[in-house]
């Protein structure tokens, strides 16, 4: 027993979702009709402008009403959409042929396909208010009365399948009912006709969608016509068989599905989001005439914000009596804050900077880098720039200026570059305003004596910039004229004192011996001979400095002694 309640339970769930899932029409067989309720907002008359539009679909030839609230023919007050030999017409009027408007199509849609039908009044008294609209396309007509002056309300409900007075009936269906307070353009009728209502439009009066029943099954307890608006103008089946594929709930083939959005006649096309400082071009569609929140009555409009901005814009067709209006919010986006950092702001010419750069999520150096750091080597002034993006591609840019001074070009020159063996050089720097030199010497010249072959280096300093160079020399030092020490024979020999102010004694001397004086630069200044062990050499007369002494024994190159002496 449980189990045939699950079963019956899931098989109601199973129907009920079918039922909702259909999109059905309601079939007329030429002896039915739907009175719908009385509501005096769908009672239109002069100076209301309203739109009745619905799908039909017929092969009948004969005179039939969609949709009539007249109660009599004569006088016929009130509105009348129906079809005469296949011509859908539109009928205004508080008196048959003598006070109304009728209009009847030149073409014919008895072909046994659906068409959408959309009967429109501007509220105007005349025919040149009043449309008929075939499948979104307005119909050419033929005008068979335009004389109505006064009210045409009825005072009486809607029939539809039928007159009033049940008269002119229909053999078709009907899918999608709608009635509208305001007069719809193309562009609206166009865009919603093949897309359900929510039933709350704006100036919606009453919706019928037909989503009722199982599409030619036994209906016969779904006998009310469902209004989806608000207003709930419900409307009551009489003679439908509720049965079969006739006079009943069918399947609708129309080729509606879907909800509509919100039907906006306007239209705004445009980025959205931009960079701060950056301009956009905003431009509206939909309508031949526009009105921006900017004053401008251009389609596009370029404008540059600098915070979120919401521009609006009106638009109308001169022709078609629409309007609508739309808006687009701008929403700005920061540009990238750059911060550019430098180790230095001014550098001397061949040294190298480093800098650094922050605030984005890209780099593009104009040295050609994408490093968020970079290294360089300006040889002279120089403006770095780099332009940075984030992830929303906005752009931001800074700069800096290097200022670069030239590095002095210091040159270290040399009295000689070869000298003898302790002989004075002089060495002097130029190119600069400071000088240091390898030996510790901060003076300009200065004056070395290498006993060897010396490297000498002389750093320049400009006191201004703080720029510096440096220059070397290499000094030669030689034995002079063949100098050499035979440390053998003259082992005993003695020259003193060394250093000397007037005179030098030179002891041990051994056999007959000569003597020579050099300067420093190997020029011999002296000469003698000497027999004696001890000889005194009177220098007085020299001046400071170094010297060398040589003695031969014998008068031989091969047996001399070298030594250097100091005069002080």
């Amino acid at each position: 027993m449980k189990k045939c309640k699950t079963f019956a339970l899931l098989l109601s769930l199973a129907i009920l979702i079918n039922v909702k899932a259909q999109t059905n029409a309601l079939h007329f067989d030429g002896n039915d009709n739907v009175k719908l309720a009385y509501n005096a907002s769908m009672d239109y008359s002069t100076g209301n402008p309203f739109t009745i539009e619905l799908w039909f679909r017929t092969s009948t030839g004969s005179s039939c009403e969609f949709l009539s609230n007249i109660i009599n023919d004569i006088p016929a007050k009130g509105i009348v959409i129906g079809m005469i030999a296949g011509k859908p017409y539109f009928y205004t009027g508080n008196s048959s042929g003598v006070n109304s408007v009728y209009m009847t199509c030149n073409n014919t849609f008895n072909d046994g396909n659906w068409h959408h039908l959309a009967c429109v009044s501007s509220g105007n008294s005349n025919a040149s208010g009043m449309f008929i609209y075939v499948d979104g396309n307005v119909q050419t007509v033929v005008i068979g009365a335009n004389n109505l002056t006064g009210p045409f309300n009825s005072g009486a409900s809607y029939n539809l399948g039928s007159r009033n007075n049940g008269s002119y009936f229909y053999t078709g269906s009907f899918d999608e009912l709608r009635f509208w307070s305001k007069a719809l353009c193309p562009a609206e009728i166009i865009g919603r006709k093949n897309c359900h209502l929510v039933g709350n439009e704006s100036q919606l009066l009453a919706y019928y969608n037909f989503n009722q029943g199982v599409a030619s099954s036994n209906n016969t307890g779904i006998n009310t016509l469902i209004d989806s608006s608000p207003a709930a103008v419900t409307g009551s089946l009489t003679g439908f068989i509720l049965n079969g594929a006739t006079s009943n709930w069918i399947a609708s083939t129309t080729s509606i599905s879907g909800t509509c959005g919100n039907f906006n006649l306007i239209s705004v096309s445009g980025p959205t989001n931009i960079c701060s400082g950056a301009s956009v071009t905003l431009t509206a569609s939909g309508s031949s005439q526009y009105t921006w929140s900017t004053g401008s009555n251009a389609s596009s409009i370029i404008v540059v914000p600098s915070t979120n901005t919401v521009y609006s814009v009106n638009g109308g067709t001169a022709t078609a009596n629409c309007s609508g209006s739309n808006s687009v919010n701008i929403s700005v986006m920061p540009s990238p804050t750059m911060n550019l950092v430098s180790s230095q702001s001014s550098l001397c010419s061949g040294s190298t900077i480093s800098l650094s750069i922050s605030g984005a999520n890209s780099y593009t150096w104009n040295t050609g880098s994408n490093s968020a750091s970079i290294i360089v080597a300006p040889t002279s002034n120089t403006v770095y720039s780099v332009v940075g993006s984030t992830s929303l591609t906005c752009l931001g840019n800074n700069s800096i200026s290097i200022s670069v001074s030239p590095s002095p070009t210091v040159i270290i020159s040399a009295s000689q570059l070869t000298v003898c063996a302790g002989s004075a050089v002089a060495l002097s720097g130029s190119g600069a305003d400071t000088y240091s030199f390898s030996n510790g010497a901060t003076t300009n010249p200065i004056v070395v004596s290498p006993l060897i072959n010396t490297f000498y280096t002389v750093l320049g300093t400009n006191t201004l910039s703080g720029c510096t160079a440096t220059s070397g020399v290499l000094i030669s030092a030689i034995i002079c004229n063949g100098l050499q020490n035979n440390s053998a024979l003259f082992s005993d020999l003695i020259i003193s004192p060394n250093p000397f102010t007037q005179q030098l004694t030179i002891k041990n001397l051994q056999g007959e011996n000569s003597i020579v004086l050099y300067n420093a630069i190997g020029q011999a200044i002296l000469e003698t001979k000497v027999n004696d062990k001890e000889y005194v050499l009177s220098l007085e007369y020299l001046e400071q400095g170094v010297y060398f002494l040589k003695v031969f024994m014998n008068g031989k190159e091969d047996q001399a002694v070298t030594k250097k002496i100091i005069k002080q």
